[in-house]
């Protein structure tokens, strides 16, 4: 080799060792970063790092309980090829989409290897360090690359990453505590709009950590397009149409990355748009989850320093460890005044913040108790095909908070030009950043957090290990949008399917109020409905169709929650619900009770005393006591349908029979089964009994009644004080 090429070599080599040694430096001054927000999350949260495994923070029980039964379901779906979306696990057995809950399968993905090794409740902690410490990683790179100062961009970093609106999201909403992947978006839009220097992959992180905030929660989504659409047409320099044009390429380059991959979750969500309409929130929710003027600048009564300061103040929305938090905070506000009286670039971040503050406002203006009834811009937008599903526009303030930090973060940099030239020593850069990081910390701090310990159930852990599918019956009955979320953090444990749930909007799942056995146990009622009583055979106490239902259904077990609470103990009737379960399993004592609950064995058929069975449909009204006071009757306004179960192995020849009667005159009526017509006939005033010849294949048959006639009210034909339009009514139901 000769010296040239020994020359060139070496050259390589130390090329090589040079761009190596540039990279552990910045590795290296990373990790210590990294350390610093590891650090500073467990002083925000404190005592959770010493309780890790043993408890949960927040007071929001609810929504935490949901949130671990998310980190749940997602993995085990995804290692089964299953789609995450749809669940029959709660709300069984129809299910439901999951399409517009707050299931951030990315959460639950990231935090499979530590439920594997340490459990859920670990799992969960562990996804709330990793938001906060990856917030603040976000912030301080994206505050460094727009600021080009590692002290101030660590400093005005903390105004995001433990701002009020961030610990308030501890309190059970991990889709909101995870707000990380929002300040690497920006970083890399910027990036891949700024410079032509590794387009492609600035490019292609924007749209990463777009769908890695659609896979956490697409409110955040919502906010960055909001924010992009902004920055778009912003005039940050001159010719305003050539780089609005380059700006618009790019970004549509971005965001249609973004949909490629995101549309199979995408697609389906938007056939659900134009299918149903559960998940559009109450009528008054954007109002009620709106920010108040007083609470952006009345510091949250559970803050260290200033709660005593903030109890002064009678403001409703800001008291408590659950109030949603949009305190801004006043070093933060100073700092950013600075930056933005003395920074021309960061003019854009002030509108931004500005913009978004607004928002938060929501539809018309709350001031701290009172509304003058000014419309806000958000009263403006609200009812956009997209916008008109949030509810909460209290969460614009997550945008506002990081256009804050940037703001802030140039009147940090003023502070330090301001001592360079009172010719301090240099070492006050740091001082100065080290200092208002301090007042910021101060400032925010909310400790000790509520942490509420979790207790596992001997019962439920012995389920968990049993292979076999079936159900569990809870009671008392699900009562309202919230009390099944506890059922959902019970099913982590046990594995069984359950019939209630509560998903992230309000969802009326009305199977145990149309089925027999369901329906007793639910309502606490002997005869709720339309179905001819029969006696179940040998010695089970109850009616034959129940025990047909619960086998079909698969129910193994009844649980009797215990009440808790002085609430509970005032509302749940334990007489009446022991009563009930009597009925159906007899005088028999649980086979496992504690202080939380009681389990009671459901009866099992053997495959010879298996009958077929009826369950309510859709297009009835509510059940009504007979004249007689012996049975009930429904009354249907137009078509209506039952359904009939047979779980046997063969088709079954069934003879279904009931008594139909008209409201007036008489009708022309159809009844097909799965679509084939099985009786056409004429029916009247006085009641008569149909008797249908059905065969009945394995399975769920529909048998749907076609009257001919219109639906009239009783109060507009002067026969009673009735103002619902009714047809005809059955009773008597009986399936052979």
């Amino acid at each position: 080799m000769g010296l040239n090429q020994t020359e060139t070599a070496a050259g390589g080599e130390n090329r090589f060792r040079s761009v190596g040694l540039k990279l552990a430096l910045k590795l290296k001054s990373l990790w210590l970063v990294v350390l610093g927000y590891f650090l500073l999350t467990s002083l925000f949260t404190y005592p959770l790092i010493f309780n890790f495994s043993t408890g949960l923070p927040g007071m929001l029980v609810e929504d935490r309980d949901q949130n671990l039964w998310n980190l749940w379901w997602v993995p085990r779906t995804l290692l089964q090829f299953k789609n995450p979306f749809h669940t029959d696990y709660i709300y069984y057995p129809e299910g439901v989409s999951l399409y517009f809950h707050t299931l951030h399968p990315l959460n639950g993905l990231l935090s499979y290897p530590v439920q594997l090794l340490f459990g859920l409740t670990a799992a969960y902690n562990f996804i709330v360090f990793f938001s906060f410490i990856m917030a603040g990683l976000g912030s301080y790179l994206l505050l460094r690359y727009v600021c080009q100062n590692q002290a101030v961009a660590f400093a005005a970093s903390l105004i995001f990453t433990y701002a009020p609106y961030h610990i308030g999201t501890l309190k059970g909403l991990m889709q909101l505590i995870s707000l990380e992947w929002l300040p690497f978006y920006l970083l890399f839009l910027l990036k891949a709009t700024r410079s032509r220097e590794r387009f492609k992959l600035n490019v292609g992180l924007a749209a990463f950590f777009l769908v890695c905030t659609a896979l956490t929660d697409w409110y955040y989504v919502l906010f960055l397009l909001g924010f992009t659409g902004l920055y778009l047409v912003y005039p940050h320099e001159k010719p305003y149409f050539p780089a609005l044009k380059r700006r618009f390429l790019i970004i549509g380059l971005i965001v249609g990355l973004f949909g490629l991959v995101i549309s199979p979750i995408l697609f389906p969500m938007i056939r659900e748009l134009g299918t149903t309409n559960y998940y559009l929130p109450n009528k008054n929710a954007a109002q009620e989850f709106s920010a108040t003027l007083a609470a952006f600048f009345i510091p949250p009564t559970t803050s260290t320093l200033l709660g005593n300061f903030a109890q002064n103040f009678q403001a409703e929305y800001l008291t408590g460890p659950v109030a949603a938090q949009v305190y801004l905070g006043y070093i933060a506000l100073i700092l950013g005044v600075v930056g933005l009286f003395t920074f021309r670039v960061a003019r854009f971040w002030g509108v931004v913040l500005l913009v978004f503050w607004l928002l938060a406002f929501g539809p018309t203006l709350q001031l701290n108790g009172s509304e003058p009834g000014w419309t806000m811009p958000f009263g403006l937008i609200q009812n956009w095909p997209i916008v008109k599903i949030t509810r909460s526009p209290d969460r614009f303030i997550v945008i506002t908070m990081l256009a804050l930090s940037v703001c802030a973060a140039f009147g940090l940099i003023w502070l330090q030009g301001l001592a360079s030239r009172l010719k301090l020593p240099k070492k006050w850069d740091w001082l100065v950043a080290g200092l208002a990081g301090l007042l910021i910390t101060l400032e925010f701090l909310q400790i000790p957090y509520p942490i509420n310990s979790i207790t596992s159930n001997p019962f439920f852990e012995q389920l968990g290990r049993e292979e076999a599918d079936y159900s569990l019956i809870e009671l008392p009955a699900q009562d309202g949008f919230w009390s099944g979320a506890s059922r959902m953090a019970n099913q982590t444990i046990h594995h069984k399917r359950s019939f209630n749930g509560y998903i992230s909007r309000e969802y009326d799942h009305p199977f145990v109020r149309l089925t027999p056995g369901f329906q007793e146990l639910a309502l606490l009622k002997d005869r709720p409905d339309i179905f001819r009583p029969t006696k179940a055979q040998g010695d089970l106490p109850g009616e034959r169709d129940w025990y047909d239902a619960f086998s079909y259904y698969k129910a193994r077990y009844i649980i009797l929650y215990l009440p808790q609470n002085q609430k509970e103990r005032e509302t749940t009737d334990l007489a009446k619900n022991r009563l009930m379960i009597a009925q159906v399993v007899g005088e028999v004592k649980p086979i496992y009770k504690d202080e939380l609950m009681e389990v009671y064995p459901i009866p099992s058929l053997s495959a010879a005393d298996l009958h077929p069975f009826a369950r309510i449909g859709d297009g009835w009204y509510e059940p009504e006591p007979d004249e007689t006071g012996d049975g009930r009757h429904r009354w249907s306004a137009g078509a209506a349908n039952l359904d009939l179960l047979w779980q046997g192995e063969e088709t079954l020849d069934t003879h279904v029979s009931f008594n139909i009667g008209l409201l007036r005159e008489k009708t022309g009526l159809r009844l097909t089964l799965d679509g084939i017509l099985v009786w056409e006939g004429t029916v009247t005033t006085a009641q008569q009994t149909l008797q249908l010849e059905l065969k009945l294949t394995p399975g769920q048959h529909r048998l749907d009644f076609y009257p001919e006639g219109t639906a009239q009210s009783p109060q507009a034909l002067g026969i009673g004080n009735d103002p619902r339009k009714l047809l005809f009514y059955i009773n008597n139901l009986a399936v052979e």
